[in-house]
């Protein structure tokens, strides 16, 4: 979606991240609940527009145990990412890993039921960071897939090892199947992200300090 300009209403899938935000903490929630039943929640303006070769949404999503606090925040991350998939018709797919990778949930065309997102929602997986692993299962998913172009998008809070030979299979991969890599990366003062590193294997770097910050991501 090409965003232009700020309305007001109350489409899901067009809602600005700040007022995502707003539903997911307790203090802002009625008042959220309340301007959304009135259609006064701030949404984008925008006009829909067609990708050439058009794939799938892939969110990687850090779910070790320094991502705890904000498991909400990262949940709601993921399923308005996914609201956008479904409108847009495209396969979707939520990797979340910690020292391992977890259940990977793939919704072609973005279709997800209620017990799918509440199945989500409920779990997390906590301990170390892992980087390889959640890139290794995108390639699968990617290399299983009859689209060529997709969005990768990375988010985390900690550091990790890459060996140069992954990294190096990695970005070959990428120029083959023709995807693209964003990684989100979440600075506070008890983490630290190797960011050379994960310039390594993304096409763009997005630095933020709260998960919806990272407004630009949806716009995908």
């Amino acid at each position: 979606m090409e965003r232009k300009n700020i309305s007001i209403g109350h489409e899901v899938s067009r809602l600005l991240p700040i007022e995502l935000a707003n539903y997911v903490m307790d203090h802002s929630k009625k008042d959220f609940l309340r301007r959304f039943s009135e259609s006064q929640t701030l949404v984008f303006d925008t006009k829909g527009k067609d990708r050439k070769g058009k794939g799938p949404i892939i969110i990687c999503m850090d779910e070790s145990s320094s991502m705890t606090s904000i498991k909400e925040h990262s949940k709601a991350f993921c399923i308005a990412l996914l609201t956008i998939a479904k409108k847009q018709k495209r396969d979707f797919a939520i990797i979340p890993f910690a020292s391992t990778v977890g259940d990977v949930q793939v919704f072609r065309k973005g279709q997800a039921t209620t017990q799918d997102l509440l199945t989500f929602s409920n779990s997390f997986l906590g301990g170390g960071t892992n980087y390889e692993q959640p890139l290794r299962e995108s390639l699968n998913i990617l290399l299983q897939s009859e689209f060529n172009e997709a969005d990768i998008l990375f988010v985390t809070d900690g550091s990790s090892f890459l060996s140069t030979h992954f990294i190096d299979e990695f970005n070959a991969t990428k120029k083959k199947k023709q995807f693209e890599c964003t990684a989100v990366i979440l600075t506070n003062l008890f983490n630290t992200v190797d960011v050379n590193l994960v310039n390594k294997f993304s096409d763009r770097v997005i630095e933020v300090n709260e998960l919806f910050d990272a407004g630009d991501v949806f716009v995908l």
